[in-house]
């Protein structure tokens, strides 16, 4: 195993602990191509944790931005799963996963173009699976490849002015009344 894979999957398995100690049930992991800002807008509308963090390839003309969404405690996972879903319809997304916990197993729902794979595994074996089985829509060699937090040309951070945080308020009012979710 080369040290990019080492790291990647040091990363992953620190966010899977990360979720399970928060008692969160249930992660969407969303590739972000296009409409970031409003995607953020309404995760934070919705007040939804997430993470940024992008994979880089050195034959990909630029890295792929991902958001890893973290279900709050005090929402239902059906609700949330719908909230994602339709998420993902506004902002045509059609590859996403989907990774639920049960006890010390993890239940993964990848879905790409309209197929679905599933699949049930220890919580340790996770890492290893999704960079097999859902990153190579996104990467062209695995060697090369490596998973990284965002720097700051792609990431969204807290807006720091009043305004700012008025303007990102908007933005995500204006698209959680598009999604029919306000």
């Amino acid at each position: 195993m080369n040290q990019h894979a080492n790291n990647d999957f040091n990363l992953i398995n620190a966010w899977l602990l990360e979720a399970e100690s928060n008692e969160s049930t249930c992660i969407y992991l969303i590739p972000i191509v296009q409409q970031k800002v409003e995607i953020a807008a309404v995760l934070f509308a919705l007040h939804y944790p997430f993470q940024q963090f992008v994979i880089t390839d050195p034959n990909l003309s630029a890295p792929q931005l991902f958001f890893w969404i973290i279900q709050p405690k005090n929402v239902a996972i059906e609700k949330f799963k719908y909230h994602l879903s339709k998420i993902c319809r506004f902002a045509h997304i059609d590859t996403f996963c989907c990774l639920y916990f049960v006890n010390m197993r993890v239940n993964i729902l990848i879905l790409k173009s309209f197929a679905s794979i599933e699949k049930i595994l220890h919580k340790n074996e996770v890492a290893t699976w999704l960079i097999a089985n859902f990153w190579t829509d996104f990467i062209v060699d695995p060697t090369q490849t490596k998973i990284q937090q965002t720097d700051q040309q792609f990431v969204i951070n807290e807006p720091k002015t009043n305004f700012a945080r008025l303007a990102r308020q908007l933005k995500g009012k204006a698209v959680l009344e598009a999604l029919n979710l306000s």
